[in-house]
């Protein structure tokens, strides 16, 4: 039961943290389709598809409105969808504290520390409320391609460079065997 509940967590936590890189960026996963979002909308989307209260939008870059209960949400297990326009560091804790649950011991925060000369990466002083209520340590691993995080040592580099060495310990998991962290 409590590797469940650490899963459910860990899973919601890298979406959460994945809509929060591509919306803090202003940029969709579709370079075609930037997506912006209206300031101070929090919504709890019903699992049910019929999306958030009447009137909750999103404007496109390119001027375009869409309604938020337009859009498809569909949960095979009945689970909460949420909706995050509100990038800030208060809306992250405030997301994190609507899962109503803590976790216990060594805690292990995975991201990526981005791929210079790239900034699509989650910003520190965004997560850092987060990371630092948990205690966490983040972690990562190298790239099985090449470029800066291909090597442990350029890793920790870029890391640093990002600013994540600010905010919590970071351990490359690949690093030594077994992990240092667990």
């Amino acid at each position: 039961m409590k590797m469940r509940k650490l899963s459910a967590l860990l899973a919601a936590s890298a979406l959460l943290l994945a809509l929060a890189s591509a919306c803090g960026q202003g940029q969709s996963s579709n370079p075609s389709t930037p997506v912006s979002h209206a300031p101070n909308t929090a919504v709890p989307a019903p699992s049910t598809g019929f999306g958030p209260a009447d009137g909750a939008s999103i404007t496109t870059n390119g001027g375009e409105v869409i309604a938020l209960s337009a859009l498809e949400h569909q949960s095979a297990d009945g689970s909460a969808v949420y909706y995050l326009s509100d990038i800030t560091p208060e809306a992250m804790v405030a997301v994190y504290e609507a899962l109503e649950w803590s976790p216990t011991g060594k805690v292990a925060v995975k991201l990526s520390t981005g791929e210079p000369p790239n900034s699509n990466y989650l910003r520190p002083e965004l997560i850092k409320d987060v990371v630092q209520g948990v205690d966490g340590t983040i972690v990562e691993n190298n790239t099985a391609y090449s470029g800066s995080r291909a090597e442990t040592a350029m890793h920790y580099q870029v890391a640093k460079d990002h600013g994540f060495n600010d905010i919590a310990d970071v351990v490359i998991l690949d690093e030594t065997a077994p992990c240092p962290c667990l």
